[in-house]
């Protein structure tokens, strides 16, 4: 179970690990799969199990996975604890789950079923947190070698201190890098 805040880099983390063990990469978003008509949701989650074990080796990452398996007590509706049975179900010891990753992501750990969080289900858990200054450092040195700029070491450690500060997310980081290029670009003899 990988957790954190939104745009932290979770799936990409996921895929990169697909892409280490060359193994085919799912991602499966858990709400688009929540449905209000009875059984439909059970039908949704039974349909990404059967699917994963037909593609195997896969590595299949769930994300938002808080929408389809919240706490028992936290539920709504009286149904929707099937879900987390179903869920349940398909990751447990009686079904044949041999080379498939599961790889589940929430921005809320605190919403997932208790059950969900054990060994043999999603018992690795995995904090993606904001990037510490160093790696921002970095991806801003790496991304401005791609355009001719003339800002000095002091400068680019500058903003990347003041990214850091502002605690930007990667995904954040990524989009400003992008707009910052994007104007260098449009707006530059080179």
């Amino acid at each position: 179970l990988l957790y954190g805040p939104p745009g932290t880099g979770k799936t990409s983390i996921a895929n990169a690990v697909a892409n280490e063990l060359n193994i085919l990469f799912k991602v499966i978003n858990a709400g688009e799969n929540k449905s209000m008509w009875t059984g439909e949701t059970i039908k949704n989650i039974n349909k990404i199990f059967e699917s994963a074990r037909l593609f195997r080796p896969i590595l299949v990452f769930i994300d938002e996975i808080d929408s389809i398996a919240q706490t028992r007590s936290s539920q709504e509706f009286s149904n929707a604890s099937d879900s987390i049975n179903t869920l349940l179900a398909q990751l447990g010891d009686t079904v044949d789950n041999k080379d498939i990753i599961f790889v589940g992501a929430t921005n809320r750990k605190d919403l997932i079923e208790p059950a969900l969080l054990r060994p043999g289900r999603f018992g690795t858990h995995i904090e993606v947190a904001q990037p510490e200054l160093p790696n921002i450092k970095k991806q801003l040195k790496q991304q401005l070698e791609e355009v001719p700029h003339q800002l000095s070491e002091t400068q680019i450690d500058s903003l990347a201190n003041s990214l850091h500060q502002q605690e930007r997310t990667q995904a954040e980081i990524a989009d400003y890098l992008n707009n910052i290029k994007r104007y260098l670009l449009f707006n530059t003899d080179e």
